[in-house]
């Protein structure tokens, strides 16, 4: 028979206890180190986004619609600036292009509708004045749009 053994810290020597305390230890505080860098990391990730977030203007969009009877909206009021131009074909017909001209002034962009495809985005800056949003040959189906002052 095998005498029987217990655990008891009073039969340790002081080398056996201290050995295991200082391994803790030293796990802790690299887990606390580790935490604070990691923490750090993710505090000066989100002042960036943030800082990013304040300096972009919101993006401002419209949306168009082509049906055989026309483009809707047939008229519009906005404030100047960049807008993203949203644009559907529900019209059945193949529209080759829409136009996008200042009234007294230069041509800001056009929206080509290849065959089959039904949808257009784009960006277009638009500053005070008139524009006219217009299929070649039917201006009369268009849309008039009226950019306010601020």
């Amino acid at each position: 028979m095998s005498p029987k053994t217990s655990f008891s810290f009073r039969q340790m020597n002081r080398i056996q206890l201290v050995v295991p305390c200082l391994i803790m230890c030293a796990v802790v505080s690299t887990l606390a180190v580790k935490a604070q860098t990691w923490f750090a990391l993710t505090t000066r990730s989100n002042l960036l986004i943030k800082a990013q977030a304040a300096s972009t203007p919101p993006v401002k969009a419209i949306y168009f619609r082509i049906t055989s009877k026309g483009i809707e909206p047939s008229e519009l009021k906005l404030s100047p600036g960049r807008y993203l131009v949203a644009v559907d074909n529900d019209s059945g017909f193949n529209v080759v292009d829409l136009k996008i001209d200042k009234e007294a002034g230069p041509r800001l962009g056009t929206a080509q509708f290849p065959a089959g495809q039904r949808k257009w985005r784009g960006f277009v800056e638009f500053t005070p004045g008139k524009i006219i949003f217009s299929e070649p040959g039917n201006p009369k189906r268009g849309c008039q749009i009226t950019i306010t002052e601020k």
